[in-house]
């Protein structure tokens, strides 16, 4: 049977159906998602993993961009500005036991600048809904 992966795992939604039996909506359908509200804070401690345990290691083709990415993202809730953000993806870019070209760390920034200005930054807000709120084109 054919599956969706999700955020690197799997997903297991109405009508998907298991040996027991099928998963199935009690109230709503998948349309709902984009208005459900993000869940604020739920176990903190949850997203641990989500950044390297030895970020000095990291080398082109480790993984460092998508690692600098996701740091990026759940700092970008506390930035005042670009500018501000910016400056922290530079200070954790230079922690790589291979740094990023500069260029790439000012790509990375912009992105997540984008995405919290348009209020789409989920990073940290587990339970939060993934995609953007409006219909793929």
């Amino acid at each position: 049977m054919p599956i969706d992966i999700l955020g690197g795992g799997l997903n297991v939604a109405p009508p998907s159906r298991i040996e027991t039996g099928q998963y199935q909506f009690i109230q709503g359908s998948l349309d709902d998602l984009p208005n459900l509200p993000v869940l604020q804070n739920l176990a903190q401690g949850l997203s641990a993993d989500a950044i390297p345990t030895d970020w000095c290691a990291m080398r082109e083709g480790s993984g460092r961009n998508n690692a600098l990415f996701g740091l990026v993202g759940r700092n970008a809730h506390y930035c005042d500005d670009f500018d501000q953000l910016l400056d922290c993806a530079r200070t954790q870019n230079d922690q790589f036991g291979e740094p990023m070209q500069d260029a790439e760390v000012v790509k990375v920034a912009q992105s997540v600048w984008k995405m919290t200005s348009e209020g789409l930054n989920r990073f940290g807000q587990h339970g939060a809904c993934l995609f953007p709120p409006y219909d793929a084109v």
